[in-house]
């Protein structure tokens, strides 16, 4: 056999010590000034592959973390720690690939009941002069 086949080639690329000193260590600061676009259109930095080789899991992933969101949103309400109000909050900005805050933003999580409405819970069904009551 005169050829090999690489396998895993766009991990191999990330990880070349002839393009980044310290190439195994995850360093933030490396993208944040860049004109790489990382979603992909580029072909400089692909780590979840591009075309047809992209990676499977990709569009599971962003569904899964846009479901985690949603589903803490929906059973809890959040306060600010330690009777802080909002407008003692630091709201300064730096850049890097988008926008964020400065200062991490601490919230306490309170775990919300919400209120059930037994008549939607239950359900009669007559039968034979009887009632039976489900419980879901």
């Amino acid at each position: 056999m005169d050829h090999a086949i690489l396998q895993h080639q766009s991990k191999l690329s990330s990880l070349d010590p002839n393009y980044w000193d310290d190439a195994e260590v995850f360093r933030l600061e490396r993208f944040a000034n860049s004109t790489i676009d990382f979603k992909g259109i580029d072909m400089e930095f692909i780590p979840f592959g591009a075309g047809r080789r992209m990676c499977p899991g990709l569009a599971f992933a962003e569904a899964i973390m846009d479901l985690l969101f949603s589903t803490l949103l929906f059973h809890f309400d959040w306060e600010l720690p330690c009777g802080m109000t909002a407008s003692e909050l630091d709201m300064i900005e730096e850049m890097a690939l988008t926008v964020r805050r400065k200062n991490d933003l601490h919230l306490r999580p309170i775990l919300r009941v919400p209120q059930t409405q037994t008549s939607s819970a239950l359900l009669f069904c007559e039968r034979a002069q009887t009632s039976s009551v489900f419980l879901f």
